[in-house]
């Protein structure tokens, strides 16, 4: 267990319902929580989810760690067993990482590793690293084994009930989310871009994340979930019931999770099927026009 015992500054996410903590003997910068961040910024906890120490001593080797993933962008993940190692350079040379954070499958306690370079303003400040990919990895991973998972989707919740609408990028997720702003009849619109979905007993939830598309919407609030709509463009409203199978097939390419990491993969599949089994889902072919706004709430209103 890490100790906060001479731990002066802190930093409070709460994401997906999930606690984190974030400790530092140096101040994070005020500006660098970027701004859909800000919703999510949470009370202090005792007994936190995810805790976070940021250090400035010496980065650990990768030892015979084996590569396990590298998004030939500025991160690479390495592994040996239940041990994990995230390396993150903006710059993609070969010189020293940004900062490495090391953790376990339970992403219960994780130290980052920081740079020189992650310190601002003649070392008053601390650069912000919990943000992509450092935090999206550790709550997929924290998740993984604790009935959650994240979705590409938009999320609205209609007169109490929560709908995600699933889709790739160009799907039309921002341009659905667009119809319903300003829209003031009993809609909350969590996400255009990304949903956190979490089993909590028999039922499931969504939970919007800081995390959004082009439309920016990013509420720190949850719904249960009543539907799920994959998303193709037409020419009218409408919306019909898909069979489980073909549900499985269109989840898949739109999950984000480690699916380079054998021991996660099969956790999520069987959180599929759960949520196959409990939640409706519809082929939704949509308009883009307000109209859309009134059919949902419809289908709603009708007990959907």
């Amino acid at each position: 267990m890490l100790s906060y015992g001479k731990v002066k500054h802190r930093l409070h996410l709460k994401i997906a319902g999930l606690q984190i903590s974030t400790s530092s003997e140096f101040p994070i910068k005020p500006n660098a929580i970027h701004e859909p961040y800000r919703p999510f910024l949470g009370e202090a906890t005792d007994s936190p989810d995810i805790r976070i120490e940021l250090t400035t001593e010496a980065f650990p080797g990768l030892g015979n760690l084996s590569p396990l993933f590298d998004s030939d962008e500025s991160w690479s993940l390495y592994r040996k067993e239940d041990e994990y190692q995230l390396l993150f350079n903006p710059q993609a040379s070969k010189r020293k990482p940004f900062w490495q954070a090391t953790f376990d499958s339970k992403c219960s306690d994780v130290t980052v590793y920081c740079n020189p370079s992650v310190f601002m303003e003649n070392g008053a400040f601390i650069a912000n690293p919990i943000q992509y990919p450092l935090d999206q990895l550790l709550l997929m991973y924290h998740l993984a084994s604790r009935g959650g998972v994240l979705i590409h989707a938009a999320g609205i919740e209609i007169r109490g009930k929560g709908y995600i609408f699933p889709g790739i990028s160009g799907a039309g997720k921002s341009t659905l989310i667009r119809q319903f702003l300003g829209a003031q009849r009993g809609f909350r619109l969590l996400s255009d871009d990304r949903i956190f979905l979490r089993r909590i007993g028999n039922d499931f939830k969504m939970f919007g994340t800081p995390w959004p598309g082009e439309a920016g919407i990013a509420l720190n609030e949850s719904a249960p979930l009543s539907g799920v709509f994959f998303l193709q463009h037409g020419e009218k409203n409408d919306a019909h019931r898909l069979e489980p199978m073909d549900v499985l097939a269109k989840l898949i390419p739109v999950l984000s999770v480690p699916w380079f990491d054998e021991d996660v993969m099969p956790r999520i599949l069987h959180l599929c099927e759960g949520l196959i089994e409990s939640v409706p889902a519809y082929q939704f072919q949509f308009k883009p026009a307000r109209d859309v706004v009134q059919f949902l709430e419809t289908f709603a209103l009708n007990g959907h």
